[in-house]
């Protein structure tokens, strides 16, 4: 139905995960998730949280990691490279509860994994300054 209808009446969970030359139905693949990245989220984003309000390490599993985890397991081969011919894939979140998350990615025999993520904290600065301010 959402094929046939165009990518104009697509939700906007089809439109982030659609990119030209790639369909919204596609076969997934399984994708698993490196110890040494959920050691790293555990220390970033601690299981109960932070007084302040910050994300739990559950919050960084429903929602960055889900997608990542969704985006590789579906578009891995057409996945952004860091130079030509690279097997590491990669894939930028944008959230307003997380900070820009770059996840990186390879292929190991018959799965994908997840290897490590980077937080990008310059993004936000990159836009510039707010016009509304």
């Amino acid at each position: 139905m959402l094929l046939a209808a165009g990518r104009e009446s697509w939700p906007p969970a089809c439109l982030t995960l659609a990119r030209p030359g790639i369909f919204a139905v596609s076969r997934q693949d399984r994708v698993e998730v490196g110890a040494d990245l959920m050691a790293k989220a555990q220390s970033r984003w601690p299981v109960e949280g932070a007084i302040e309000g910050e994300p739990t390490l559950a919050h960084f599993e429903r929602g960055p990691l889900a997608a990542a985890r969704e985006y590789f397991s579906r578009y891995f081969e057409q996945a952004l490279t860091e130079t030509e011919g690279s097997p590491v894939r990669y894939y930028m979140t944008v959230s307003t509860f997380f900070p820009v998350l770059g996840f990186f990615a390879i292929r190991v025999a018959d799965h994908i994994e997840i290897i490590d993520f980077l937080e990008d904290n310059d993004y936000w600065d990159s836009l510039g300054d707010d016009p509304d301010d």
